[in-house]
């Protein structure tokens, strides 16, 4: 399940990379019983708020660089994982 709030991009999701449904609302992605990991790869300045929902849904994530915009944020994240015992990842691609 893929979550976008742009509609033209939530039917590419379906359509063009083989997702089964796709949401404007990733909290719907994040209380889906089938999801079982997320990807986080949203601005950068959505990173603290979707890390920590995924934690709150006890998901596993992966998280596209940055982490967060400060060491701050990047902490907050951390401690939220460690604390919950999930796995957790930073992406680093370089395109």
């Amino acid at each position: 399940m893929a979550a976008d709030p742009v509609q033209t991009n939530r039917d590419d999701a379906i359509d063009r990379l083989g997702y089964a449904a796709a949401t404007a609302n990733y909290r719907e992605v994040l209380a889906n019983p089938e999801v079982d990991v997320v990807s986080i790869c949203s601005p950068n300045f959505l990173h603290r708020e979707l890390a920590l929902a995924a934690v709150e849904a006890r998901k596993p994530l992966w998280l596209e660089k940055p982490m967060g915009r400060s060491v701050d944020e990047s902490r907050a994240i951390t401690a939220a994982v460690e604390a919950a015992g999930l796995v957790s990842c930073v992406g680093f691609n370089y395109r």
